[in-house]
């Protein structure tokens, strides 16, 4: 008896090894979500979609904002600016895919990874990765 219970607890840990361990977004000022990393950076995940202005902070809770995901400001149709901070290093494809009231994107000057030129947000060796005029043709 004792055998089988042990091997039935040993298969239930064996079990919960594979099944993935999600927490909840933390919210942030109340309109950003976001996610500690084992590695004590934040990725913001989400924005509510009524705000008009998001300056993203360089860092919360003493964990330092590294990551905006992919989606995060996904149709976000009031949101007019964007203020990302120097200590992001990576921007999500499509982030910024549905703004269609976005007229600014302010990358702080000591960036390593992104510029914001003439309504253009860039990496550092120039790729396009939000084009604000031809977002507002489309």
């Amino acid at each position: 008896m004792r055998e089988k219970i042990l091997s039935m607890i040993l298969a239930l840990s064996m079990l919960c090894a594979f099944v993935p361990m999600t927490a909840s977004a933390e919210t942030y000022e109340d309109y950003l979500e976001y996610w500690v990393n084992e590695d004590n950076t934040v990725t913001i995940s989400k924005c509510a979609k009524e705000v008009a202005e998001v300056n993203i902070p360089s860092e919360i809770e003493g964990a330092t904002v590294t990551v905006i995901s992919g989606d995060t400001f996904f149709k976000c149709v009031d949101l007019k600016k964007v203020t990302i901070p120097s200590t992001v290093t990576s921007i999500g494809y499509d982030t910024f895919l549905g703004c269609t009231s976005l007229e600014n994107i302010v990358v702080d000057s000591e960036n390593k990874n992104y510029i914001s030129e003439d309504g253009v947000l860039l990496t550092r060796i120039k790729l396009n990765l939000f084009n604000i005029l031809r977002q507002r043709q489309v």
